[in-house]
């Protein structure tokens, strides 16, 4: 009886050791645009500027209520047990060259908002409130933004948009892989938002 003890509870400490091995130390997360894992595609198939139509673009803000903290490392049992963080890294920075490259890509000519150049364009601004990836299985990224757009100082659109992204299994919770997740939910909620954006252009 005590060998069958003894047994299993070395069993168990081999099994937290198996599941916990890599679930501690903070992970170094770098967001980026392109995300890492996506090929850049050639311009070559991207409409011409100004084809979709015009676009002045106020730059988003990151509302955030913790802007260091995007994730979370999980042991076996799903505990968290160390944070993922982004080195001072300049987000809202990185969400702007987000915005304007996608639509960029999408044909749109895009101005700086309150730019000579913008003359009566419909403006296009709002937040970042949501960037974080959970981990436990496979990697759960997801980023969220309030958006709105302006005509003449008057919002005629607000809606508020999620946007999810994993770079696949979660075989030894790197920053890599946390950060090319939340990559791919920063293009994945852009790419959302920009669905409805042509409503919303005319209203």
């Amino acid at each position: 009886m005590k060998m069958n003890r003894a047994i299993w509870v070395c069993g168990m400490g081999l099994i937290l050791a198996m599941t916990s091995g890599c679930a501690f130390g903070t992970r170094h997360a770098k967001v980026t645009y392109p995300p890492a894992s996506v090929t850049a595609k050639s311009s070559t198939n991207a409409p011409a500027a100004g084809v979709t139509g015009r676009i002045a673009l106020e730059p988003f803000d990151d509302v955030r209520a913790d802007k260091q903290i995007v994730g979370h490392v999980r042991n076996g049992f799903g505990m968290k047990t160390a944070d993922v963080v982004c080195d001072d890294q300049d987000i809202a920075a990185l969400v702007n060259t987000a915005l304007r490259g996608e639509l960029q890509k999408a044909g749109y000519e895009v101005l700086e908002a309150g730019s000579p150049t913008a003359g009566d364009a419909p403006v296009l601004g709002g937040s970042l409130t949501t960037l974080y990836c959970d981990a436990y299985m496979n990697y759960d990224g997801s980023a969220t933004l309030v958006v709105h757009l302006s005509r003449a100082g008057n919002v005629v659109f607000k809606k508020t948009y999620e946007g999810k992204g994993s770079s696949g299994m979660n075989w030894a919770a790197t920053g890599s892989g946390y950060g090319d997740s939340l990559s791919l939910a920063v293009v994945d909620v852009i790419a959302v938002m920009m669905r409805d954006l042509p409503t919303a252009l005319r209203q």
